[in-house]
């Protein structure tokens, strides 16, 4: 039954997905598709991970809309129609997000203490330190075909690596202090 809750979810990731393949960011189109395997993983930081990645996306549609309506007018095309749809696109992608506050999802995605949002620390910032490196250039297609998606599999796989390193090290809840103890 989860799964039916988390299609909206699904398909936000599906539609950036095929808005990034139609601007040729094959690498972008991978994480999009890899994002969502996540979801099988029964940890808090990734619902709140997936919340902020599915505001970011909205972002993303609105930064698109915002970029395209100058166009349309510019070549006297009609642009309300562009307006209407990104929006819709825009609005579902950002109550996607409100999914991971079911009741259900919630019990799915349980929490770990204070190891959730330093777990999404981690993810964000490794995650920036690649599209950062990738968005200069380290990984161009001048060094072969093929270049700059082995370097957003690099990403994706740091990104991983990053965050089950974090996990190991993060204590699952705080430590307290002995004189606390007694209490």
């Amino acid at each position: 039954m989860n799964f039916v809750r988390l299609i909206p979810v699904l398909l936000s990731a599906i539609l950036l997905g095929a808005h990034f393949l139609r601007v040729g960011q094959v690498g972008l189109v991978l994480i999009c598709g890899v994002l969502p395997l996540l979801l099988f993983l029964k940890r808090r930081w990734v619902g709140i991970t997936l919340q902020l990645l599915l505001l970011v996306a909205a972002g993303a549609w609105v930064k698109t809309l915002w970029e395209l309506i100058p166009l349309r007018q510019m070549m006297g095309q009609p642009w309300l129609r562009l307006v209407l749809i990104i929006s819709a696109v825009a609005l579902f992608t950002a109550a996607s997000s409100l999914v991971f506050r079911l009741r259900a999802l919630r019990l799915r995605f349980r929490s770990e203490g204070s190891k959730d949002y330093w777990m999404t620390l981690v993810f964000f910032t490794s995650a920036g330190l690649g599209v950062g490196s990738q968005q200069f250039g380290i990984a161009d297609e001048n060094l072969g075909p093929g270049a700059a998606l082995v370097g957003w599999m690099l990403v994706l796989a740091l990104v991983t690596l990053a965050c089950n390193l974090a996990n190991g090290w993060l204590p699952a809840k705080p430590r307290r202090r002995e004189d606390e103890q007694g209490d």
